[in-house]
């Protein structure tokens, strides 16, 4: 009956950000009848853009919400002036400059395509054993989320210099492969903007699980959004279908907490006990100055369909976070992240080992492993 009510004009009014506390699950359901599609989430609620008809609404229903004057993904005006953040070509010279002066231990790699045919730039990290543990680091998802696409640059670069340098670097990339991709969105990043030059939101339209709605970035402003729709989300749907990474971490801003799957249902996973154990650890970890990050299951916070972690679980096995960084400064937040991105590398030496191989001629098999009361391996 709302929704009927609405005026074309109203849906074509200009949306301003506003953040949004929800004190329950009622009042989420509240954001979802409203078509209100969450932009993300901060320390202090969900960010939300909202045209004046509905922003009235939702203040009627009781639910606090606050006006914002700028994107909180974004730094400062301060931050902005101080600090160096890399755009697409930035991210591809860093990672240049890295290979050239690393060759023993990373290379480059194109994970694909943008939207408007700009490469997704990548390095790999680590020994060419082939039965290494392959891990995954994502950033900028969401091209308005600097500080998530700053985060994997500075840990590649940590990993590079520290091999033969640092015993401890030096011990996890002897036996690890670690896989980053900084920048997913570089159209995004261009504009400044959260969705890709379709107007779809990359973190909604990975195809697990996902259910056409609101929620899944299907609004009334990205008519090109369905499941595997975009090639940057192809691309790293690809990516994880032929490595079939044993543990990844995907950087978002803003906010301080590490999430676990799922994001599209409160219910619990079978490896809830591993989930919760490594997003403890992590959270633990990211401290300082007495204060650490909050582990919790994705859902907790809102639900939503298409989201890479629940893909990368869901599809591979693979145990895949989310890390909400906040946006105190570069320098702060990789001190913040930096022994627990750590010991998370580490952790990835965990489990079972091993080859599956052809018993005539020897030759590698795909396979799927199965553990009592746990999800399939593949």
């Amino acid at each position: 009956m709302i929704l009927a009510g609405m005026s074309a004009s109203t849906a074509q009014a200009q949306r301003s950000l506003y953040l949004v506390r929800p004190g329950s699950q009622t009042d989420l359901q509240w954001l979802r009848l409203l078509r209100i599609s969450p932009r993300g989430r901060t320390n202090d609620g969900i960010v939300v853009r909202l045209d004046p008809e509905r922003a009235g609404l939702l203040s009627e229903a009781g639910i606090p919400i606050i006006s914002l004057d700028r994107d909180p993904a974004l730094p400062s005006a301060a931050r902005w002036r101080d600090e160096i953040w890399h755009d697409h070509s930035g991210v591809g010279e860093w990672l240049d400059g890295l290979a050239d002066a690393h060759p023993d231990i990373a290379s480059r790699f194109e994970l694909g395509r943008s939207v408007n045919d700009a490469p997704l730039h990548g390095i790999v990290i680590g020994t060419m054993s082939d039965d290494a543990s392959e891990v995954r680091i994502l950033g900028g998802h969401h091209g308005d989320e600097l500080m998530g696409i700053e985060i994997p640059l500075l840990l590649a670069r940590h990993l590079a210099e520290g091999y033969g340098v640092d015993p401890k670097t030096t011990d996890i990339l002897n036996a690890t492969r670690v896989y980053i991709v900084p920048l997913v969105n570089p159209d995004g990043r261009a504009d400044l903007s959260r969705e890709n030059a379709n107007g779809v939101d990359l973190n909604r339209v990975y195809g697990y699980q996902y259910h056409h709605g609101v929620w899944s970035g299907d609004t009334d402003t990205s008519p090109k959004a369905g499941p595997y729709s975009q090639p940057e989300v192809r691309a790293v749907a690809d990516q994880q279908l032929q490595h079939r990474f044993a543990a990844s971490l995907s950087f978002h801003t803003v906010g301080q907490d590490i999430t676990w799957w799922w994001n599209y249902s409160p219910h619990p996973c079978p490896d809830q006990a591993i989930a919760v154990e490594l997003a403890q650890r992590y959270a633990g970890l990211a401290c300082a100055d007495g204060d650490c990050y909050d582990a919790m299951q994705g859902s907790d916070m809102y639900q939503s369909y298409g989201d890479t972690n629940d893909f990368a679980y869901g599809v591979a096995g693979g145990l895949d976070f989310t890390v909400e960084v906040g946006n105190e400064g570069i320098e702060h937040e990789w001190d913040h992240n930096r022994p627990a991105l750590m010991d998370f590398l580490e952790q990835a030496q965990r489990g079972l080992r091993g080859r599956v191989t052809d018993a005539s001629d020897g030759s590698p098999l795909q396979a799927m492993v199965r553990c009592q009361e746990a999800w399939p391996v593949f």
